[in-house]
Order: structure tokens, then C-alpha cells, then sequence
């Protein structure tokens, strides 16, 4: 028996959380160790064709105690919902939910539904890019399943555009705080479709983070009265924009007076070898210059570089001017730039062109191999 207070036991245990054999090493120590290694060993599970059909046998067992454990579920089976969904017992604990690989096209109502039984208390929801949907209405149908949803984030691919009316569809859920949604460049434009049915949500919106790109053109008008809608109530702003978007296009349909508790900006930026700078002001610096950034905290720029030398092509003149101009961004607390790189030695020369701002404290460069992550 373990003589060590339980925090301690917890505390040891909590070290070992990515090893897996040294977790199944100390469930036989005793009950306390059992109990806190299970936790940890069935934290997170990852469901595929080949490990399926051993899970459902352990979790029909009478003897089953690990489903209590699972906090999230990570679905890549190819048949999930004619095969899988059918047999899945109910998961009480399971809070996040991402589904992978999964073709939705034929699906039946009553099946996607079933998702909301099986999942009761999900609060976090990742569709992947690797799903692919006929219609955004079923999209519709499998988020409004889950009532205490907070935070839904979207890459999936649709076959066609959704035509059904506002009305048609589901109710969005009432807790659902952060919505953050990737397109592919060349897929159908879904951002009309759910800022339609985002607004249409009755009562006030308990939205506080939106992150949407790659924003098209025709997007922008439905985008911005959602922008409008949610008011005082966002406070996390994230736009990929396409190069297309004009600053008129964002002076007319893109209003952030009515957003005045907005504190966190996102903008997005592409620099590449071969692009020089535009003779025309691109759409990130229109939203840089609206009037109503006074009282942003954190302002985010993602750079797209394809080589260090690209740093150059950013017109970094331009942005000290913009940050320095008062009341301009006067109650900024964190500048960040989110750089997707193949070489690390980029956030040095980042952080020497902006260099008030460092001697502030307040420069922060993060560079990743990928840009393919949210930023919210």
C-alpha cells in the first residue's frame, strides 16, 4: 500500500503521462495507482479500422470501467457511421471529439443525430479537412446535437452549395463561444452559409472567438453582418483574407464600431519570392486602418514566407507608422507575428525590423513548419 498522500501519488503518476508502458507499470502497483493511471492511459483515444473492433469487445464488457476515463476521442474509421456509431456505448465524460476520414455524403438524418446521444457532453468539436460533406445542413445537423458545445472548428470539404433556406436548419447550440472555419481555396464557399445560420441564432450570442479564411470576396458581406451581430460580445477577431478583397470591399462591408469589446486581432499575410509589393493597399491593411482598433490588446500577423528573404517584401515602414499612430492601437499589449517558415532564423530578423516594439517588451515571433493550425 502507498504510505504518500494522494497528491503525491497524482503528481508521479501525472509525470509518466506520455509513457505508455510505464503507465500500465504502475496500474498494478496498487488501487490509488491503478485508478490515476487509467485516467492518464485512456485520457485521449485514437479509433481506427484495425483497433475498432477490440474497443467495442472491452467496452461491452460488464466488467468496463474505462469509459469514464476517455476525455477525448479521436475517430479515423472509414465506415464510422454504418459500422462504428451503431455499437458505440454512451461516453459520460467525453468532452472533445474529432473526426477524421470520415464520408458523410448518404448519410442518413437520424444517423448523424445519433452522434449527439452517443457524445452527450462534448463542449469541444474538430471536423477535419479529411471529412467531406454533401450539404452544410448535415454539417448543421451533427453541431446542433451537441448542447453544451463551446468551441467548433471546421476544415472539411462540401460537394455542393448549400441551398436550403435559414430556417431549414437546426438551431446553433446556446453555449457555442468559439467558431473557427478553414476552406480550401478551390472548395465551394461555405462562409455565406454559416454566418447566415450563426446569425440567425435566437436570442444573444454567447460567440466570443471567430476565426474564418480563406475569406472570398462574395463572402464578405454576409461575414461583416455577422461581424455586426455579435456587437460587444466578440472579443477575438481572426480573417484570412484572399488577395482579390479590395479596401473598399472591407471600408464597405466590414464595420467594427458596433465590436467594442474587441481585444485580439488576427490578420493574415503572404510573402513569397516571387510577389513584389502591391502598387494597390491590400484588404490586411485596410482592416489595420480601421478607426475602430483603439482598444486592441493583441494584434497577431500571420506571414506566410516561403524563404527568409521574403521578410523584406513586407512593407514594415508602413506597419511601425500604423502601430504608432495615436489613438491607433494605443492599448496594445502584445504584438505577434505567427510565422510559417522552413527556417527558424527568420524571428530574429522579424524582431529587429520592429524594433520600438521590441525595446517594449512586446514582441513575441513563433515559427512553425506548417500553416495549416488555427490561430485562435
Amino acid at each position: 500500500m502507498s504510505t504518500l498522500p494522494t497528491e503525491l501519488d497524482d503528481l508521479i503518476v501525472d509525470h509518466l503521462r506520455d509513457n505508455k508502458h510505464a503507465l500500465i507499470a504502475c496500474a498494478l502497483v496498487n488501487k490509488s495507482w491503478l485508478l490515476s493511471s487509467r485516467h492518464r492511459l485512456f485520457e485521449k483515444v485514437i479509433l481506427v479500422d484495425d483497433n475498432s473492433k477490440t474497443f467495442l469487445e472491452l467496452a461491452a464488457s460488464p466488467l468496463a470501467t474505462f469509459l469514464s476515463c476517455i476525455r477525448s476521442l479521436i475517430d479515423m474509421h472509414s465506415k464510422f457511421f454504418a459500422d462504428l456509431l451503431p455499437r458505440l456505448p454512451i461516453f459520460p465524460s467525453l468532452k472533445d471529439l474529432h473526426l477524421h476520414y470520415i464520408d458523410v455524403n448518404g448519410v442518413s438524418e437520424i444517423a448523424l443525430t445519433q452522434l449527439g446521444a452517443v457524445f452527450p457532453h462534448v463542449t469541444e468539436l474538430n471536423v477535419s479537412n479529411t471529412v467531406r460533406f454533401c450539404r452544410l445542413h448535415d454539417l448543421f445537423i451533427i453541431v446542433a446535437r451537441f448542447l453544451q458545445l463551446r468551441r467548433l472548428s471546421i476544415k472539411c470539404s462540401f460537394l455542393q452549395e448549400d441551398v436550403d433556406a435559414i430556417s431549414h436548419h437546426p438551431p446553433v447550440p446556446p453555449a457555442l463561444e468559439v467558431v473557427r472555419v478553414h476552406s480550401k481555396p478551390g472548395s465551394d464557399d461555405p462562409f455565406p452559409h454559416i454566418a447566415a445560420w450563426l446569425g440567425a441564432a435566437q436570442g444573444p450570442s454567447a460567440i466570443r472567438a471567430l476565426e474564418l479564411g480563406l475569406l472570398k470576396r462574395q463572402s464578405l458581406p454576409s461575414v461583416g453582418n455577422l461581424v455586426r451581430m455579435l456587437g460587444p460580445d466578440l472579443h477575438a477577431l481572426s480573417l484570412n483574407l484572399m488577395y482579390q478583397i479590395t479596401t473598399a470591399d472591407i471600408e464597405t462591408h466590414l464595420d467594427l464600431s458596433r465590436n467594442i469589446n474587441l481585444q485580439d486581432l488576427t490578420v493574415h499575410v503572404g510573402l513569397r519570392r516571387l510577389h513584389s509589393p502591391s502598387a494597390h493597399p491590400h484588404a490586411t491593411w485596410a482592416l489595420l486602418a480601421a478607426p475602430q482598433l483603439s482598444q486592441i490588446k493583441s494584434l497577431t500577423i500571420v506571414l506566410q514566407i516561403d524563404l527568409i528573404h521574403a521578410v523584406d517584401i513586407f512593407d514594415w515602414a508602413r506597419l511601425n507608422t500604423m502601430l504608432g499612430s495615436a489613438p491607433h492601437f494605443s492599448a496594445l499589449q502584445r504584438l505577434r507575428f505567427l510565422v510559417h517558415c522552413p527556417s527558424d532564423h527568420v524571428a530574429g530578423a522579424i524582431i529587429a525590423q520592429v524594433p520600438m516594439w521590441a525595446e517594449k517588451g512586446i514582441v513575441e515571433v513563433q515559427v512553425t513548419r506548417s500553416g495549416k493550425g488555427f490561430t485562435l
